[in-house]
């Protein structure tokens, strides 16, 4: 009789340590959670990925020729499947693989 006692509360044990650490896991997650908001939440909360993008695009308008921006936009590297970007070396232009430095494939213009 006393090893069914013995049996019923070693298992009640065990139930009671799964439900502590269970609780134990949430609140990990809860305070990691919370950790991560205090840190992004009020830098990206007004956040608009569009609007920043046209910005950069016309700050970046200027500094490359009419017509360069869109005339290579859907060039892919042959060795690697990447887009091909224009860069201007000490020989002049040429376009290189965005993969640099990973994948060498240059084009001189």
């Amino acid at each position: 009789m006393e090893a069914i006692i013995y049996i019923i509360l070693f298992w009640a044990f065990i139930a009671l340590i799964q439900y502590i650490w269970e609780r134990v896991k949430e609140n990990r997650k809860k305070r990691k959670q919370e950790e991560l908001d205090n840190y992004t939440k009020p830098e990206f909360k007004n956040f608009d990925y569009l609007k920043e993008k046209k910005e950069i695009e016309q700050l970046i308008k200027p500094l490359i020729p009419r017509g360069d921006i869109n005339r290579f936009e859907n060039y892919f590297c042959p060795n690697c499947s990447k887009k091909l970007v224009v860069r201007e070396g000490k020989f002049g232009k040429f376009m290189g693989c965005s993969g640099y430095p990973k994948c060498n494939y240059t084009k001189s213009l």
